[in-house]
């Protein structure tokens, strides 16, 4: 699209002179105030509208996270990173990792990087076992959280929110909601190695984005929501 939208453009028409252009007003999403302190979906992607600034790089999980950034207004040269033709899960951790590392080339003019990321496509696995074996000998390997240790060592530092599912939620809708390979342990304790916050009720959430902003640049922030 790159190489055809140009060519393409050159083939068209000039508009019709004298034409108006119809005024359309920025889109801004209303903020519902929610009744129960549970962060909800409907409360989440318009709270981070507010939360996004010029230039910021955003990295937007394959699933719910992705769809729901098509509702979401950005700042001006701000950059969404979505990947949803194959829909690969996990792909996002590695992604935040190369974005950010190419907004450090770009020089001290960039802005943030920010993941948000479900439990599940941050500790995407992969299954292996030897011909024959039983499933029980299945063996898994990590395949996207350790991205967050060559975070540290290249000294890049991104916010990543961490959407707590406790699983792998859409393999329990198409598989059945009881196989334990689908189960995740929780990831908090880890996080507080690094500088982690523990979000749950909406207020939580709702002052974090202060403190992100003023802790920017001392570590890797993962804001994690622990339901």
């Amino acid at each position: 699209m790159k190489r055809l939208l140009p060519k393409l453009t050159a083939r068209l028409q000039a508009a019709q002179e004298g034409v108006p252009l119809t005024p359309v007003s920025r889109f801004t999403p209303p903020i519902p105030q929610e009744d129960s302190s549970i962060i909800t979906h409907a409360w989440l992607w318009p709270r981070m509208s507010t939360f996004f600034q010029s230039k910021d790089v955003i990295v937007a999980e394959t699933g719910t996270t992705c769809f729901a950034m098509v509702d979401v207004p950005f700042p001006p040269g701000s950059t969404l990173l979505s990947q949803t033709l194959w829909a690969s899960i996990g792909w996002s951790v590695g992604s935040t990792l190369g974005a950010a590392i190419a907004a450090r080339e770009r020089g001290s003019g960039h802005g943030r990087t920010i993941l948000f990321v479900g439990d599940g496509s941050l500790w995407v696995f992969h299954i292996s076992m030897n011909p024959g074996a039983r499933f029980s000998h299945l063996r898994r390997r990590q395949m996207a959280v350790q991205e967050l240790s060559v975070m540290i060592k290249v000294g890049i530092k991104p916010i990543i929110f961490v959407l707590n599912n406790k699983g792998y939620t859409i393999e329990r809708v198409m598989h059945g909601g009881s196989r334990k390979y689908d189960d995740i342990a929780d990831w908090y304790s880890s996080f507080s190695l690094l500088i982690g916050m523990l979000l749950n009720p909406i207020q939580e959430l709702d002052e974090a984005p202060r403190d992100i902003w003023r802790d920017r640049g001392r570590d890797i922030t993962i804001v994690y929501r622990t339901h």
